[in-house]
Formats: structure tokens, sequence, C-alpha cells
């Protein structure tokens, strides 16, 4: 089972949201999902564009970075999770994303955490679309 900690928001009702999220994730997965923990972490721009200029070279702010850190936890084994990834979401980034798209922060910031968990599942922007 994959196991999530979330920095940088109090937002209890998204956690909870973000969580749920990650468990349907998982059953549709199955066996592609990593197991063990990951982090995510709401940052600002700034932040995220030290992220994205530093790790991808690209000298502007993204909206959402994930960081593949460790191979998963082979399935029946007894140790602690460890952590596998972290995904970085940028809230100013979601919110411009939010109105200019008309819809909730929440939603984006839902689809965001979707986005970056099904990189760290190891699928491509190509494979992403097939599964809607």
């Amino acid at each position: 089972m994959l196991q999530v900690d979330i920095f940088g928001t109090r937002d209890h009702l998204l956690q909870q949201e973000i969580k749920r999220l990650i468990r349907r994730i998982s059953r549709v997965l199955g066996k592609k999902m990593p197991r063990g923990k990951i982090n995510i972490v709401f940052v600002n721009n700034r932040y995220i564009h030290r992220l994205n200029r530093q790790f991808l070279g690209r000298d502007r702010p993204t909206d959402v970075l994930s960081f593949r850190l460790d191979a998963p936890l082979v399935p029946g084994s007894k140790k602690a999770p460890h952590l596998i990834g972290e995904i970085y979401i940028s809230r100013e980034q979601a919110h411009l994303q939010a109105k200019k798209a008309g819809i909730r922060v929440r939603d984006e910031l839902l689809f965001l955490v979707q986005h970056g968990l099904l990189h760290l599942a190891g699928l491509s922007h190509a494979q992403m679309k097939h599964l809607n």
C-alpha cells in the first residue's frame, strides 16, 4: 500500500481528499503503483521555479514536479515503508490555472496530485491520456 505525508497545507479536508484520491488511483493501477511512502509538498512559485531550473533546466515556474527517489518495496515485504518519491505542487500556479479554466482551486490541486502520482508510477503524458 502507498502511504502519503502532506506538507505545506493545513487544509484537513484537502488532505483527506488527497488520500482518497491516492487510494482510488492505487486500486486502478494495481501492481503498477509503487509501494512505500510519498511526500506531497505544496510550495510557492519561487520554490518550484528553483526546483524546475535545478533539476530540469527549465527557467520558469511550473505547476507540478515529481521526483522518484527509490525503488519500491517488494510486495509482501515486512520492512517499514520507505520514501519512494516526492510531488511538489505550486499553489500559485494551481490558483492561476483554476481561474483560467473556471474551476475550483481544490479541483486543480487534486488534478495536479493525480498527475504527479501517475508520473511516480512511471506513466508518460501519452499513457495518461489513455486512462481518461
